[in-house]
């Protein structure tokens, strides 16, 4: 594998972990380079398969390349977290702010909702959905859902945890 070919992975990783603000379309533009990368080692391993010395560099490789794909990603999302990515109209961006949106009513639900039995939040049905069975709840359904998939359908749109109203005097 040239060593030109890792220089693009390189690139992206001081490219997310140097700026403060970075662009969604550069993220993407390293990442189909990350996988063009994945793609030609995998070429190169399975020509090399029958040799074990290669056996062990193709896994060392691949394991290199996982990591910092993890590394590059997490430290992405923490960085769509704190605003500090420039989103566009491309599947990443897309992508970032489902993560912010899911992050946002997570922190809603904790703070504002009824949190009961089993880590359940009570929630009114938006739009008509069969969440536990095949029995739909039609709109204005009052049901508890589990938390993790009441984040999800509020997202979505399908349910709207209840709110316990503070009055502000």
């Amino acid at each position: 594998m040239p060593e030109k070919s890792l220089d693009k992975l390189y690139k992206l990783i001081e490219y997310v972990l140097v700026n403060d603000d970075v662009l969604a379309e550069e993220i993407l533009r390293g990442v189909a380079d990350t996988n063009t990368i994945s793609i030609a080692l995998n070429s190169w391993c399975l020509s090399n398969a029958q040799e074990k010395v290669y056996s062990d560099i193709c896994t060392k490789s691949f394991s290199v390349i996982d990591e910092a794909i993890t590394s590059v990603f997490n430290y992405i999302i923490l960085k769509q977290l704190d605003g500090k990515v420039k989103l566009g109209n491309d599947i990443l961006s897309r992508f970032l702010s489902m993560v912010s949106s899911f992050a946002e009513v997570f922190r809603r639900i904790v703070r504002d909702s009824i949190i009961i039995q089993e880590e359940k939040v009570l929630c009114k049905i938006k739009k008509p959905a069969a969440i536990y069975t095949d029995k739909v709840m039609e709109k204005g359904y009052i049901t508890l859902v589990p938390l993790d998939l009441a984040v999800i359908l509020t997202v979505l749109g399908y349910v709207e945890p209840l709110q316990v109203q503070v009055p502000l005097t």
